[in-house]
């Protein structure tokens, strides 16, 4: 009787995941927008935006504080290079976190700094529709993590 139930477990395991399948062979979308996000010592980032677009977009900061510790952030309108505007800016992270100084826009303690996103990055406009698709984040002699 053991054997049997064995055998009929099984067999409704390997049909569960032969139903399965084709629901794991599907196609995955092409995100619209990447970031790959590069941290230097003191928490400075350098980050390389791109997005997946057919018209010129730009990339807007969410809040007016952060401005300030931007470098080279894009001032006009993108136009897109075979289909993908992109863009390069530096975020002082650490000097941001110590000026805001707060548990919800930023704060630094120690060498860790605790600051959503939409502090450090920048929002593509200019999509009739919008999905954002991944932030790959290096740091120097480490693997990249993708968030």
């Amino acid at each position: 009787m053991r054997g049997h139930a064995t055998t009929l477990a099984m067999t409704v395991a390997v049909a569960t995941l032969l139903s399965a399948a084709p629901a794991l062979a599907q196609p995955v979308p092409v995100a619209d927008c990447t970031a790959d996000v590069t941290v230097h010592e003191p928490l400075a980032l350098d980050v390389l935006y791109r997005c997946h677009n057919d018209q010129p977009i730009s990339f807007e900061s969410a809040g007016g504080r952060a401005a300030q510790y931007m470098r080279d952030a894009p001032s006009a309108r993108i136009a897109p290079v075979n289909g993908i505007a992109e863009t390069r800016y530096r975020f002082d992270l650490s000097g941001f976190a110590r000026a805001v100084n707060s548990p919800v826009d930023g704060i630094q303690r120690g060498k860790g700094v605790l600051a959503p996103l939409g502090a450090w990055l920048l929002e593509p406009r200019g999509y009739s529709r919008h999905t954002f698709g991944c932030a790959n984040v290096y740091s120097p002699g480490r693997s990249a993590q993708t968030r």
